[in-house]
């Protein structure tokens, strides 16, 4: 069986993922996609297959951190770059080691029949919370663990035999129209069902990584009938936020841009701003353009308005009321 992981922080030098006598390592290939390149092997990113990181273990006398320092991954001494790896834990050594991680001393030979494929995913891809522009990281990582499954299948004679794989993800998209619509969940299905028709194929995915942020919600047509009126949302933002913030509202199947009227109320009561037909327009505050109102279509052919505002950090001091979204 094949084992992946999509993930950030992964420690590929871990005594965790050695073979059950310690000769080796079980990860076959790892992919970190913030190394800087060498070679042509990749794109962007560095790879390193089971042959380099026996090799940097070996030649660091098995001190892991050393070969992190080796591999330019940790110790780089630049407070504003991140580098999972100078940390004593992450999430990619706490999920890997779930999945596939052993002992030392105390593993079980069959683990060794537990080949690994891992992609750690760069600083960006992490700090960037709504998941636009993780995408594309994430696509790549999928078709580099399907064609690396392959060559471990051809490399231990099993090409063209049913090898299962199982891939773990590990990022949750907070936005999109989570129907199964959205460019990476179709890819996705696309990807998966090619597979399938050859080998047992698992994509793991989480549920519930923003379980407590009260970040979705859903309004309903009770909300509006009878007297209620609109709909009022208050969405609070953080004062000395640094992030900028993204809000979707994604309309019900068949209802157009034209059938629900959508404003954006600053705090302390100020002007409301309505949204554009389609489009988009800048959004002010004091005068100073802070962030965009914009409506579109989805592949799904919903309609989604997308209020985008800049770090309020950045923004003209206000008081710490919630910016009001009005909806009717």
């Amino acid at each position: 069986v094949i084992v992946a992981i999509i993930d950030d922080g992964i420690p590929f030098a871990h005594r965790h993922f050695l073979t059950s006598d310690g000769s080796g390592t079980r990860i076959d290939y790892c992919w970190s996609q913030s190394a800087t390149r060498e070679g042509r092997s990749m794109l962007f990113g560095r790879e390193y297959d089971k042959a380099d990181i026996d090799r940097l273990y070996a030649e660091h006398g098995k001190d892991e951190g050393a070969v992190y320092h080796a591999a330019g991954l940790a110790g780089g001494g630049d407070a504003n770059v991140r580098n999972p790896l100078d940390q004593a834990f992450s999430h990619g050594a706490h999920v890997l080691d779930s999945l596939a991680g052993q002992m030392p001393g105390q593993g079980d030979a069959k683990q060794d029949r537990v080949h690994i494929i891992a992609v750690d995913l760069p600083a960006m891809a992490s700090a960037e919370t709504s998941g636009f522009g993780k995408d594309m990281f994430v696509l790549s990582a999928m078709h580099y663990i399907f064609d690396r499954a392959e060559r471990i299948a051809a490399a231990h004679g099993k090409s063209g035999a049913r090898v299962p794989l199982i891939v773990n993800l590990s990022y949750g998209h907070s936005s999109g129209p989570h129907d199964g619509t959205g460019l990476i969940e179709a890819a996705f299905d696309e990807m998966i069902a090619a597979r399938r028709a050859h080998h047992p194929t698992a994509v793991v995915l989480p549920s519930g990584n923003m379980f407590m942020q009260s970040i979705h919600a859903v309004m309903t047509e009770a909300h509006f009938s009878g007297a209620h009126g609109p709909v009022t949302l208050d969405w609070f933002l953080p004062p000395a936020d640094r992030t900028s913030s993204f809000l979707e509202i994604w309309l019900p199947d068949g209802v157009s841009p034209s059938d629900v009227q959508v404003e954006l109320v600053p705090p302390r009561g100020g002007t409301a701003c309505a949204f554009p037909a389609d489009g988009h327009q800048d959004l002010t505050l004091s005068g100073s353009v802070v962030g965009q109102l914009s409506t579109r279509q989805g592949r799904g052919g919903r309609w989604c308005r997308v209020v985008a505002l800049a770090p309020p950090e950045k923004m003209e001091p206000v008081e710490a009321d919630p910016t009001a979204v009005r909806v009717d």
